[in-house]
């Protein structure tokens, strides 16, 4: 489930942080969660013993689909048409 949605829906998300640090950092930030989320979903099923709270936790899963939804996706073909590198007038800064 999540893996249709990573990277590809996840790398179009783009931050609403007013800090410059942040929008360079966002992307990166969101595959290292994704990783150590993947790292821990493995190793889990090895320490819950009730079949019935591994089930409810693979479910749980499914919520991910509504809540990257919710966030400020911005469609790849808008993506391709907006500078992402700083201009020559900001200096490095982003604008």
């Amino acid at each position: 489930m999540t893996l249709g949605l990573f990277p590809s829906l996840t790398s179009t998300i783009q931050s609403t942080a007013a800090s410059c640090s942040w929008q360079q950092m966002f992307v990166p930030v969101g595959f290292i969660i994704y990783n150590a989320g993947d790292a821990l979903g493995r190793n889990l099923p090895g320490a819950v013993r009730s079949s019935r709270q591994l089930l409810g936790l693979t479910l749980l899963r499914t919520a991910f689909v509504p809540l990257f939804m919710m966030c400020n996706v911005v469609p790849p073909a808008l993506a391709r048409h907006r500078p992402r590198r700083p201009s020559p007038s900001t200096r490095g800064r982003c604008s």
